[in-house]
């Protein structure tokens, strides 16, 4: 007798994921290796190409708790190889909470090194996202408006 047992989706490098967004828009995002993804400067209704989605520039690049691919809230559409430029080691910025002036640059692959607060200037602070603050932050990109999540993750 075999076994009908579904299985949770899962990550796997290159997807390309459909993200959910208000009004029948949606956008995508690549998943990229060590819990990282891509986030796509896309809103929209229409359904879009592999080839035309991995053409369009990337907004942010961030870390995303597991369940928004677990639960089904973003789904695969597909899968191609990583471009050169995705396959990048993504640094990321920590800020110590008790010494406000002390930084270090992590590593997507897990190395961590001391950084002045000019070198962290640019870059993302180290965490993971929620799935609905992803989604707040493309749509406020896309109303060219403040995302409060931006800002309570900005240096301090």
């Amino acid at each position: 007798m075999s076994s009908t047992r579904k299985t949770k989706p899962r990550r796997v490098d290159g997807d390309f994921l459909k993200i959910p967004l208000a009004d029948d828009l949606h956008s995508c995002a690549r998943v990229l290796p060590h819990a990282v993804y891509a986030f796509y400067d896309i809103a929209t209704e229409k359904e879009l190409a592999l080839k035309e989605i991995a053409r369009c520039p990337v907004l942010f690049v961030v870390a995303v708790m597991d369940y928004a691919i677990k639960s089904g809230r973003w789904v695969s559409i597909g899968n191609l190889p990583l471009e050169k430029h995705l396959q990048a080691n993504y640094t990321f910025f920590i800020q110590d909470p008790l010494d406000p002036e002390s930084f270090q640059i992590y590593f997507q692959s897990g190395e961590v090194k001391p950084a002045t607060r000019r070198e962290c200037a640019r870059l993302e602070r180290a965490s993971v996202w929620d799935p609905e603050h992803v989604e707040s932050r493309i749509l406020d990109h896309r109303n060219k408006i403040p995302n409060k999540w931006v800002q309570a993750q900005a240096i301090k």
